[in-house]
């Protein structure tokens, strides 16, 4: 149905690039989506892009399943975030108090080197990292997502590069990593091209 073909349209919408995609598909289908379908469609592209939603005060959320507690709430380096997927908005923030010490070290230790990283090597770049637990208590795994984008309208092109790992097997200092990383970028000077790329990276030992 249009809502299906909606659907489709925006979670192919380039980075940066989604509130003209909306804009065209409301005109093209009558506008059929009301504010929640397109909060959950939006929550879906967030999810699957490891977008990021930035605060007027300099906050930054990466938006991930893994780091969201309960929908539209996330946690992102130490402090639980409320976002609103459809207008791309961080509506409150607050700190939160560690439940378990030994696995907040290992979440913040991780977290410091990360940080570095994305700030360093990516445009405009954001890192988080999440302790998975075990069911009785104690570090599953880490799961460590890094996002960064080079938005450049006034040269007709944007662009996108982000990467999932998951670190596992954590003991002494040492561990086991795999993830995935991909990047897309989008040109629309004299045409609209688009070139995405994704390469998986096995399991190796730290």
């Amino acid at each position: 149905g249009k809502i299906q073909i909606a659907k489709r349209l925006i979670l192919a919408a380039p980075p940066a690039e989604y509130n003209e995609v909306i804009s065209d598909v409301k005109t093209l289908l009558g506008s059929p989506l009301d504010d929640n379908m397109l909060s959950d469609i939006m929550r879906e592209y967030n999810h699957t892009n490891l977008s990021i939603i930035k605060s007027a005060g300099g906050d930054k959320v990466l938006t991930c399943k893994e780091g969201e507690i309960k929908p539209s709430i996330y946690l992102d380096h130490g402090k639980i975030f409320e976002v609103n997927h459809a207008r791309g908005e961080i509506l409150s923030g607050s700190a939160l108090e560690a439940s378990d010490p030994a696995a907040e070290a290992l979440r913040s230790s991780t977290q410091e080197e990360i940080s570095k990283y994305a700030r360093t090597a990516l445009a405009d770049g954001h890192g988080v990292v999440h302790v998975i637990s075990e069911p009785g208590g104690g570090v599953s795994s880490l799961f460590i997502g890094i996002s960064g984008f080079k938005l450049n309208p006034r040269n007709y092109w944007n662009g996108r590069w982000t990467s999932a790992w998951r670190l596992t097997d954590i003991s002494a200092g040492a561990g086991t990593l795999a993830g995935e990383s991909s990047f897309l970028v989008h040109y629309y000077e004299d045409g609209n091209v688009q070139l995405a790329a994704r390469r998986a990276h096995p399991a190796r030992p730290l």
